[in-house]
């Protein structure tokens, strides 16, 4: 971590080349600690368009995330609001590239169609479970990267995020997930069971 924050304190680099290395530098020297955290595939890979601001932008989220922070305010990702009511969960995703903020759309399970609004009082029967809401935000998180996540709202890092992340979120509150974290948070979490966050 520290060659990041060493990084990260510098002079600024003006030459979006040369900084780009330099950070890809600073992030190889300490790949075998990312390996051993699971997020080593999730590094942006060079040769990828605005590879430079990507990389920086995915350096700012690990330390964020480092830090326990679940939001940044300037995150070039999509950020998840999510909170409760009494009877229901309400998400929403909000993309730099849009004009408003989204309802998320989450499947409701074998029985239901998906892509439905999740919000209260639009006359559902059956509301999303916490374990479903929190799969959907995993698959979002990472396929909006073009990843592709193992999934299945039975594992037991859904059910530890639930229990972590979701249910402390106070009544008639919302609690803001950037993508970067979802994704960390995941990798990090199956990787102490010797799981891999990217198939």
């Amino acid at each position: 971590m520290t060659e990041l924050t060493r990084f990260d304190e510098k002079e600024p680099i003006e030459d979006g080349t040369a900084k780009a290395a330099e950070l890809y530098g600073a992030i190889r020297r300490i790949q075998p600690m990312l390996h051993r955290l699971g997020l080593s595939p999730l590094v942006p890979r060079p040769g990828r368009p605005a590879f430079g601001e990507q990389l920086e932008g995915w350096m700012h989220g690990l330390l964020a995330y480092w830090a326990g922070r679940r939001s940044l305010p300037d995150t070039a990702g999509v950020r998840y609001h999510v909170g409760r009511t009494g009877t229901a969960w309400e998400a929403s995703a909000e993309d730099p590239e849009w004009a408003t903020i989204r309802p998320l759309n989450v499947p409701f399970g074998q029985k239901e169609p998906s892509g439905v609004r999740l919000a209260v009082g639009e006359g559902r029967s059956v509301a999303p479970s916490a374990p479903e809401l929190a799969n959907e935000l995993f698959q979002q998180a990472f396929s909006r990267d073009g990843l592709q996540r193992a999934s299945s709202r039975f594992q037991p890092e859904v059910h530890t995020f639930v229990g972590e992340e979701l249910l402390t979120i106070p009544e008639g509150t919302i609690r803001i997930f950037d993508q970067l974290f979802l994704q960390f948070w995941w990798a990090e979490h199956v990787a102490r069971v010797g799981g891999s966050a990217v198939t």
